[in-house]
C-alpha cells in the first residue's frame, strides 16, 4: 500500500506488500502441490532438514555465531533438457545471532536472539555436471521472536516485522539418487526491523538477517 505522510512524502507500506507476495506464493505452492500428484513422472517432491547459522545486521554482534534448525518440505520439476528446474519450498528456519562473555578481555556482555520464521522460497536452478546452482527469492512469517541479555529476558524489545523478504545463493549435489546435500546463504532485502536509533542510511533502513544453511535433502519420487 502506498501512502503519504504529512509532508507529501511517499512511504510504501512494506509489510502490505510482503503479505500480498506470501499469499501469491502460498497459492502458487498449492498449484505445484497438486500438480505433481497428477504428475509423477514431471514433479518431484521431498523433505529437507539441516541446521542454520546466522547473524543479524546491525546489532554490536558481528559473526555468524547463532545456530538453529531449519527443515521443511518441497517440490520440483526440471524445465527443457534438465539443465534448468523450478523449486518451492515450505520450510521452518531459526534465525538471530549471539554474542558471549568474553571476561579474558573484560568483556562481559551477554546478548542472544532468537527468530524463528516459515519461509517459502522460490528456486530457480542451473545443473552444471552434478551440480546445481540455485538462486531466487523468499517470503517469511516470523511466527517467534526472544531476545535475552546477562540478566535474563529483554522485556522492552523493540517490536519486528512480522514479515520477511530475502534472496537466496545455494549449490546442491546428489550423494545418491534421493539423496542430496544443499549449501545455502540468504539474506534479507527489507529490514527485520528499524534501528535503536530510527536513522537510516542509503540503503541501510534497519535490521537485516543474514543465514547460512547446510541441509540433506530426500527425494520421494526420481
Amino acid at each position: 500500500m502506498i501512502k503519504r505522510n504529512e509532508i507529501g512524502e511517499i512511504i510504501i507500506d512494506k509489510e502490505s506488500v510482503v503479505v500480498k507476495l506470501l499469499r501469491f506464493i502460498i497459492v502458487l505452492l498449492l498449484v505445484f502441490w497438486i500438480n505433481s500428484m497428477y504428475a509423477q513422472s514431471k514433479f518431484k517432491a521431498g523433505i529437507k532438514a539441516g541446521l542454520s547459522t546466522s547473524q543479524v545486521s546491525g546489532d554490536n554482534a558481528s559473526g555468524f555465531h547463532h545456530f538453529g534448525f531449519m527443515g521443511g518440505g518441497f517440490v520440483k520439476t526440471n524445465f527443457k533438457n534438465e539443465v534448468f528446474s523450478g523449486r518451492l519450498e515450505m520450510i521452518f528456519s531459526q534465525k538471530g545471532s549471539r554474542k558471549t562473555a568474553d571476561p579474558d578481555n573484560n568483556d562481559y556482555t551477554f546478548y542472544q536472539m532468537d527468530l524463528d520464521y516459515i519461509e517459502i522460497p522460490i528456486l530457480f536452478g542451473y545443473k552444471n555436471n552434478k551440480f546445481i546452482f540455485e538462486a531466487g527469492p523468499s517470503i517469511g512469517a516470523l511466527i517467534k521472536s526472544n531476545e535475552y541479555d546477562i540478566v535474563g529476558p529483554v522485556v522492552y524489545q523493540r517490536a519486528f516485522f512480522k514479515k520477511e523478504l530475502g534472496i537466496n545463493l545455494g549449490i546442491e549435489y546428489p550423494l545418491t539418487e534421493k539423496l542430496l546435500m544443499n549449501w545455502r546463504i540468504s539474506n534479507s532485502i527489507i529490514p527485520i526491523r528499524d534501528h535503536l536509533s530510527n536513522n537510516t542510511f542509503r540503503l541501510n533502513r534497519g535490521q537485516y538477517n543474514t543465514v547460512m544453511t547446510f541441509s540433506i535433502n530426500y527425494q520421494f519420487n526420481t
